[in-house]
């Protein structure tokens, strides 16, 4: 067969480089320029390297010999023919075809990976819901679904900086918050599954103020803020331009009647709020516990992390968001 007369030639000239004879030079040259294609060709450098003792064009020639081998094979595959390693004898297949086989088995590849990837941390997280014997199993399909379906960084994120047992109290009959000195989130879960902003958004905030903790304080940074209130002002130019309002304490109060379901706004009017030091009053906001809340600038930051990652987790309030904050919504991502 050509596949055997093919071995037996490759096998000659292994011999005939590995010898101390005057063929050796002859071998050399023949097969350099030698008009072999496509497998047979990246064959002949492997067998090449190795008598030459080249290690490393070696590697790279086992590799491109793989890469060739996998392609003509999907390819006749694919196609209902049968592999010739000569890609010549392959009918329709040539180098425009090679190339598109091959960039669409790299993109298989990787998205291999990334789906690989996207399953650790579900698996991670489902694991976690797991061990906590608190949650029941209507919370657990809850968070799940949720996660599930959260943005590729947010996932990442929670994977890598939410250590196991986040939650030291999970029937807090108080104000769900994250505790600075102990490291820990205190809510309620029976609560937060009953949620009228949307079932686990505590659950997802209070982890999100973890992170920013975890990761250094990630969102007091002086470029987020500063996009913070560029969105905020062009929400308020705009909206005063569309609606013929003249002066911002109509705008400011004509948004804050905008903000009416705690489903769809809470998370923005409670940011807005924040802004504005209290100007614009939405269906929700730390004002109504604490007068003096929003105080500290660096509240705002803290808050509106919180909230923005909570959102990659709800299409429904991250639509809110985008509304809102584009750019800060952007940015909140990169940390």
């Amino acid at each position: 067969t050509p596949e055997l007369q093919l071995f037996v030639l490759h096998l000659l000239a292994y011999f005939l480089l590995t010898q101390n004879n005057p063929l050796r030079v002859f071998t050399l040259l023949f097969f350099r320029v030698s008009t072999l294609r496509g497998l047979y060709h990246t064959l002949w450098e492997g067998i090449f390297c190795r008598a030459t003792g080249d290690k490393e064009g070696l590697k790279k020639a086992k590799v491109k010999l793989n890469t060739r081998v996998q392609t003509l094979r999907t390819y006749c595959d694919d196609n209902g023919l049968k592999y010739k390693p000569d890609r010549t004898a392959v009918v329709g297949y040539n180098r425009t075809v090679e190339a598109k086989v091959r960039k669409s088995l790299t993109s298989e590849r990787k998205s291999g990976i990334l789906e690989a990837e996207n399953q650790s941390d579900l698996g991670a997280m489902k694991e976690r819901l797991q061990n906590d014997k608190r949650i029941s199993k209507e919370y657990y399909n809850a968070i799940k679904t949720k996660f599930s379906h959260g943005s590729e960084s947010a996932k990442k994120a929670f994977t890598k900086f939410v250590p196991a047992n986040s939650v030291e109290q999970a029937d807090f009959l108080g104000t769900p918050h994250y505790d600075l000195d102990k490291k820990k989130i205190l809510m309620n879960y029976s609560g937060d599954l009953n949620n009228s902003r949307g079932s686990g958004a505590t659950w997802f905030h209070e982890h999100g103020h973890l992170i920013d903790d975890a990761a250094g304080g990630i969102s007091n940074n002086a470029d987020f803020r500063k996009l913070l209130d560029d969105d905020y002002l062009s929400y308020m130019k705009a909206y005063g331009k569309k609606h013929k309002l003249g002066t911002f304490d109509k705008v400011q109060s004509a948004i804050g009647n905008d903000l009416s379901t705690m489903r769809k706004h809470s998370a923005v009017s409670d940011i807005l709020e924040g802004i504005s030091k209290g100007n614009v009053r939405g269906i929700s906001g730390h004002l109504r516990g604490n007068p003096h809340y929003w105080d500290d600038d660096s509240t705002i930051c803290s808050e509106a992390f919180a909230h923005m990652f909570e959102a990659q987790f709800d299409t429904v309030r991250y639509k809110e968001m985008q509304k809102y904050f584009p750019n800060a919504l952007k940015n909140s991502k990169k940390f």
